[in-house]
């Protein structure tokens, strides 16, 4: 169980605004608190760089970067305690490209304690199974369809998918009405912004289940679409 925020733009933006909110979120949000550690993944025009802590993000000073893609994460621990090594997002080398994977939600019987692996790692690494020879989209579809083949249950697979030139959101819940396992979206003056909870203004528009939203910024524009898992 965890707050997530996401953002994409064309240029490099401030990112303290929006791990602020973050912060607020995992202090004050729906289900708090979230103070089993914390994660940043930073794009920043060819370059990568990766913040986790153990800690709880509340405590953490204003975090001073710029990004043109972010996922952020803040992490309620649903099996083991803090640690570094379960923070989230999740990071995966793959077909030239550094793939971000953060998860809010529970699968049961997913992880692999006896190997030391929570349910998202477990979670991530299908869907890296998938992604080696398929676009996301049809990756988290077919993710989907395993870990429902063979019989987990699970409160929420939302996840943000991120890799430096495209950001993904997908919401899949185990019931339509759910106020906790949310995901809204805004374009706020050509930043994409993805997020569990609302901040700040704008115009947000919450992600209905089993759909996706993404941002591409390939094209030399951010180009957003959503569509049907």
């Amino acid at each position: 169980m965890c707050r997530m925020i996401a953002i994409a733009s064309q240029n490099p933006i401030d990112v303290a605004p929006h791990f602020e909110a973050l912060k607020e979120q995992a202090l004050h949000g729906r289900n708090s608190p979230h103070g089993d550690g914390w994660g940043v993944a930073l794009y920043n025009e060819g370059n990568f760089e990766l913040k986790k802590s153990d800690g709880f993000i509340w405590d953490v000073p204003k975090l001073n970067e710029k990004a043109h893609m972010a996922v952020l994460h803040a992490r309620k621990s649903s099996s083991p305690g803090a640690s570094v090594f379960f923070s989230h997002p999740f990071i995966n080398d793959l077909r030239g490209k550094t793939w971000a994977f953060a998860h809010n939600g529970v699968i049961k019987g997913l992880e692999d304690l006896s190997n030391g692996y929570i349910d998202t790692q477990v979670y991530n690494r299908y869907f890296v199974d998938e992604l080696r020879e398929r676009d996301p989209v049809e990756a988290m579809r077919r993710t989907v369809k395993r870990i429902e083949f063979e019989g987990f249950e699970y409160t929420s697979l939302n996840a943000f998918v991120a890799n430096g030139s495209q950001l993904y959101a997908f919401r899949i819940t185990n019931k339509d009405e759910d106020e906790y396992h949310t995901i809204f979206y805004k374009n706020d003056f050509d930043v994409i912004v993805l997020s569990t909870e609302r901040y700040g203004r704008g115009r947000w528009t919450e992600l209905k289940n089993r759909k996706y939203v993404f941002a591409d910024r390939t094209s030399g524009k951010i180009e957003v679409g959503v569509g049907k898992i």
